[in-house]
Formats: structure tokens, sequence, C-alpha cells
């Protein structure tokens, strides 16, 4: 597998940085058990792998042997929708795609699965943090 594309635009339901969702361990084996590639377990159905300087986090859960959840982190460039960032403030997203809507733990877009924005600090300054996708 080719190093992840930082740039790749954010696909809910599919996939980021040149990574699709649902692909076998196997086939990103390199990537995912390479040197240096910060392994995380969550819990027996959830191993997390931090890629480059945890740019991308990848969701595998080895009970399958697939990748089942990818979020885009700081220094990740690529958009969701063309329009949404990590680093944006929540304002800002709204402002960019008024299907957004706040949740109690992030927000999501109105008619789009397989897609969450993780947001983090008080509620007057909300910012994403990061951008998950998975199969919805």
């Amino acid at each position: 597998m080719p190093a992840a594309d930082l740039s790749a635009d954010i696909l809910p339901g599919e996939g980021l940085g040149g990574i699709a969702l649902g692909v076998k361990g196997c086939d990103v084996q390199e990537e995912l058990f390479s040197a240096g590639v910060e392994k995380e377990w969550v819990s027996s159905s959830d191993l997390r792998y931090h890629l480059g300087d945890g740019e991308i986090e990848v969701g595998f859960d080895p009970r399958i042997g697939v990748v089942v959840r990818l979020t885009a982190r700081a220094g990740y460039r690529g958009k969701l929708l063309g329009r949404i960032a990590v680093g944006m403030t929540l304002e800002e997203a709204e402002a960019a795609e008024p299907r957004v809507r706040r949740e109690s733990d992030g927000a999501s877009i109105a008619g789009v699965p397989g897609v969450v924005l993780e947001l983090r600090g008080p509620s007057h300054a909300r910012v994403i943090e990061g951008i998950a996708v998975f199969r919805g």
C-alpha cells in the first residue's frame, strides 16, 4: 500500500487518506505494521493505529480482520464535502455546510451517513479535532 495521502478528500462511509473502509488487514499490513507506527488497544474489538505523526487514526477490528473506522486528525489537509476540515471551529463548519448538526458528544451531517465530527473545547468555542468515517 502506498503512503497515506494527507490531502485526499474525506469520503463518508468510504475512507480517507487513500485508505478504504472494509479493507482487510493483510492489504494494509505494510502501512500498519511498519516500524514507528503507534498501536493502541481500546478493546478486544478495537485496535487503533496512528499513522505518520498521528494525522490518520485507523480503527481495526481484529475479530473480523478489517478496517472499520478512519479518523483524520491534526495535520490532515483533506476536506469533508470539499468544505469541512480538521481544526475549523464548529461555527465555521456550520457556515460552510448548513446540514451540520450539533450533538451531545460531537456533530454530524444531516443526510450523510458514515461520518462524525469529533469536537473539543468549551461549548462557545468548539473546534473539530477529528473527522471520523465508518460504514453507516
